[in-house]
């Protein structure tokens, strides 16, 4: 999506108002940017949960062991 608000911000700014041109390209950068960083969040996040449930079986596996 943010691709095709480049390109179309860079078509238009030829065919029609470089105004709105302008508001094409920087959405399209912003949204690109955005998308890049939810990305990256999100494998951290997921490692951290994984890494929760480890410790909890940890746990388990540790209550276990002294009974």
């Amino acid at each position: 999506m943010s691709i095709g608000q480049i390109i179309f911000g860079i078509v238009s700014w030829f065919v029609y108002d470089k105004i709105t041109s302008i508001g094409y390209v920087l959405s399209g950068i912003f949204s690109g940017t955005t998308l890049k960083l939810l990305r990256k969040m999100r494998l951290p996040k997921t490692m951290q949960q994984s890494v929760n449930v480890l410790k909890e079986e940890n746990e388990e596996l540790k209550e276990i062991m002294k009974n």
